[in-house]
Formats: C-alpha cells, sequence, structure tokens
C-alpha cells in the first residue's frame, strides 16, 4: 500500500494521531533527501545510541529512555583522537583499537533523523560525522576511516538486540594528523607529558572516567605508570 492510500485509510477510521505519524514521517523524509540521509519509510522506531566515551557519563542532555545497558556491539576503540582541548579521546579505531564491549541506550526519538541531530548536537560535529545504520531499509552512513566490518558488527549486533536503526559518533582517530607520528602507546604517553599541567590533568580525567569494560593498552599502561 502506498503512503498516499494509507493516509486517506487512517483519515477514513478517525485515526487522528496515527495520521499525524505518517505526516511527520513524508516530511521527514523529503528533508532528509535534501540531506543526503537516506532512511526506511517505515513508522517510528527504536533506535539504540551506541557509546563508550563521555557520551555515557556526560550526554548533555541527549533524550533516553531508562540508563546505559552493557551490552553493546564489540567494536576497535583507543584513545587516538585529539580533542580541541588536547585531551585523548575514545574513537573507532580500526587500525589501533583493541575489541571492547560498548553500550547502548534507547534514543527517546521514534525517528532516525531526529536521534542523528541529537548526537550531532551533543559532540558539536558535521552530520557526516555521525553514523547510522537503518535496518529497514539497509542504508547506512558513508564510510568514514572505519572498515566494513564495525558496520556489519553493528548490524549483527542490531539484529540480534531487535533494534531497528542505531546511531553512534563516528569520529576518526586524527592522532597521526595533529602529531606528525603515528598512534602508538609510547607516542600517546609523549603527547600526555608534553601538555601544560591543567590540560595534561583535563586529558587524564577523561581517560579516568571511561567505562572499565574500556580497557585499552594506553590506559593499561597509565594506570601501571602511576601516571
Amino acid at each position: 500500500m502506498g503512503v498516499d492510500s494509507e493516509l486517506e485509510r487512517r483519515v477514513a477510521s478517525g485515526r487522528i494521531g496515527a495520521c499525524l505519524d505518517l505526516l511527520h514521517w513524508r516530511l521527514t523524509a523529503v528533508e532528509n533527501s535534501h540531506q543526503g540521509i537516506k532512511l526506511s519509510p517505515a513508522m517510528p522506531s527504536r533506535i539504540a545510541i551506541i557509546g563508550w566515551g563521555s557520551l555515557i557519563w556526560d550526554p548533555q542532555g541527549i533524550p533516553i529512555k531508562g540508563g546505559w545497558q552493557k551490552d553493546g556491539p564489540i567494536l576497535p576503540i583507543e584513545f587516538s583522537r585529539v580533542s580541541r582541548d588536547c585531551r585523548l579521546t575514545l574513537v573507532i579505531d580500526p587500525e589501533h583499537g583493541v575489541e571492547t564491549k560498548t553500550r547502548f541506550a534507547l534514543s527517546s526519538r521514534c525517528y532516525l533523523k531526529d536521534a542523528i541531530e541529537d548526537l550531532r548536537a551533543r559532540e558539536k560535529t558535521k552530520t557526516e560525522n555521525v553514523g547510522y545504520l537503518d535496518r529497514g531499509s539497509g542504508n547506512r552512513s558513508a564510510r568514514h576511516e572505519n572498515s566494513d566490518s564495525v558496520h556489519k558488527e553493528i548490524k549483527k549486533w542490531a539484529e540480534v538486540t531487535g533494534v531497528d536503526a542505531v546511531v553512534w559518533t563516528n569520529l576518526p582517530s586524527n592522532f597521526e594528523k595533529k602529531n606528525r607520528r603515528s598512534f602508538s602507546v609510547p607516542n600517546a604517553i609523549d603527547f600526555l607529558r608534553c601538555l601544560p599541567d591543567d590540560q595534561r590533568k583535563t586529558a587524564l580525567k577523561y581517560i579516568a572516567n571511561a567505562p572499565d569494560e574500556v580497557d585499552t593498552p594506553l590506559r593499561k599502561t597509565i594506570r601501571e605508570m602511576n601516571f
């Protein structure tokens, strides 16, 4: 049944709320097409937000249902992105990351476009830096520096979990670009040592705040060194 026929059927049956849902989807679909986001023509969805870093302990008001659950997909994670304030932040890094159990929360949003915008605003980044997967249509975010294996793992997890769509922060590692040296634990330690005291304190606090399951080589080394 086409969207127009479905709308007529709902109007005839007096299902005003359902009509508004369908009209909202139609307007969203038009707007998405201008933004280059391809979403499934599905009704309201269960949308998961994947987290592994500060999004968990500092969500900054991102709307979620309940709390963060510990059985997210296993993804290659490492502190290999230099932030604006010189913290080494956690990102998906297929080259240097270690397989890490992530967390997830269900978005309070019913439409994928809205969940993407929530995460984009929270991360203060561009829409292209928010990864998404729509099981209904099979559409997904454009490949960043992340490999196809990351999308496959997220898709497999989504199917097992039963969510309709997934969003996640898709910022790449930029350590080499910022430091002109490839990421490694010794190079990361040198980077932290060279920071002014206040910036180093902020950077180490971020690493300490990471969830316990994020036990990367850099974090282990810092803990052993009693940095």
